[in-house]
């Protein structure tokens, strides 16, 4: 089966131990493994230390089924990689919604929160003694 061109835009950027992660479009299978080969490098250098995610996917429309079963095969990866929690900004209810069984997967192998407010995320994390190193 042909692949097709990557739907969707993610940034990403780390400060210590605190990777965030911006999302922006709607994202198809092949759009979601733009994240993960992004991250196969600064992972492997980090070697299995702790490491916190924050995403934002306030500018984000959601995805097809395989790019959600993409990230969910992501989010177990990385949990074996030293993810140790994960808090995620959604500016509207629909972005919850759609995110709600990744999120219950997620949730199954890290402590997770969810805000309106990258400031709320941090501050959670914070909280939690998860803040950036």
């Amino acid at each position: 089966m042909a692949g097709f061109a990557p739907h969707g835009k993610c940034t990403v950027s780390w400060q210590g131990n605190l990777l965030t992660v911006s999302y922006e479009g709607v994202f198809n299978r092949e759009g979601a493994e733009v994240l993960g080969q992004a991250l196969e490098a600064p992972l492997a250098r980090r070697a299995g230390r702790p490491w916190v995610m924050l995403n934002d996917a306030r500018l984000w429309e959601g995805g097809t089924p395989e790019a959600f079963a993409c990230w969910a095969a992501y989010f177990d990866r990385w949990a074996d990689q030293g993810l140790v929690a994960l808090a995620a900004v959604y500016s509207r209810a629909l972005q919850q919604m759609l995110t709600q069984t990744l999120r219950s997967h997620v949730s199954s192998r890290v402590p997770r929160h969810f805000s309106d407010t990258p400031e709320a995320c941090l501050a959670w994390l914070a909280e939690n003694g998860l803040g950036p190193d």
